[in-house]
């Protein structure tokens, strides 16, 4: 799925960036806003300081996929409240 289509929700890639950088592969980012060149992303472990990405056209390909909040809230249910809390909203 493109991360156009990802707007608003919590995404995670499935394969490498430009074929070597693995990075959001294994910590789901929420999609705050993307445009044809760049894409802006909250990581899941920053959305309480509000630290956000901003990704180059080089990460706008199809290989995201939406990460639903079942999963974000099982993997931090224990011991991360204030991300379980952020997720909630």
């Amino acid at each position: 799925m493109f991360i156009k289509d990802l707007v608003g929700k919590y995404a995670i890639r499935t394969a490498p960036a430009l074929g070597r950088d693995y990075s959001y592969m294994d910590m789901p980012v929420k999609v705050i806003y993307c445009d044809d060149f760049n894409a802006v992303v909250e990581p899941v472990e920053h959305c309480i300081d509000g630290w956000k990405s901003v990704l180059h056209v080089g990460w706008l390909d199809d290989e995201w996929r939406e990460c639903p909040k079942e999963i974000l809230n099982a993997r931090f249910s224990r011991g991360h409240t204030e991300i379980e809390q952020k997720i909630k909203e």
